[in-house]
């Protein structure tokens, strides 16, 4: 009987192991597709022929080239 409680909480601790292997590899491949999008969104701000800005709290974070043509500042 011991022998097969050993059992079970060896499988157990394997299975928790390769759940956590598991939750690091989707948290990497989660954050690799993250920066893709970031930079995607990022080339497009900034060719885009439109103005483009950010402001956040009152502060813009970020302006693309034809926002600050359209601003004078060019």
């Amino acid at each position: 009987m011991k022998n097969n409680e050993n059992t079970k909480a060896a499988c157990a601790g394997e299975i928790i192991k390769k759940q956590q292997e598991i939750n690091t590899i989707e948290e990497s491949e989660t954050g690799r597709k993250l920066a893709e999008v970031e930079e995607l969104y990022k080339v497009m701000a900034e060719s885009s022929l439109g103005a483009v800005f950010i402001v956040q709290d009152g502060k813009i974070q970020f302006i693309n080239t034809s926002a600050i043509a359209y601003a004078g500042y060019t």
